[in-house]
């Protein structure tokens, strides 16, 4: 995740939101890191002949942390992007409904 995480969150609508999204946005960043740190360590271990299952076991948990991470920021896209549609929707109603009565 090599995105600006205060434009990402910035982007969409209220403060709380945008808060959600900055914090799950840190929260991926930071279990990216962990995973590539642990990557590292592993290959290392591995190429030194190294029992490695500690390192399998801490990498695996931390892809399923950041995997629950992604599918919150996904979902709380796919909220906001339907919130969004259905104002469009009703500013279009009403816009309509205000050019009728005219």
């Amino acid at each position: 995740m090599k995105s600006n995480i205060a434009t990402l969150a910035s982007r969409s609508g209220p403060p709380v939101l945008n808060e959600e999204l900055a914090h799950l946005l840190q929260n991926l960043q930071s279990s990216e890191q962990v995973i590539c740190q642990i990557w590292s360590a592993l290959v290392a271990a591995n190429a030194e002949g190294k029992d490695v299952t500690a390192m399998i076991m801490e990498y695996t948990r931390v892809a399923q942390i950041r995997d629950n991470l992604l599918k919150t920021l996904v979902n709380v896209y796919e909220a906001e992007i339907s919130r969004l549609n259905s104002m469009v929707s009703k500013d279009h109603l009403s816009s309509q409904q205000s050019h009728n009565q005219r």
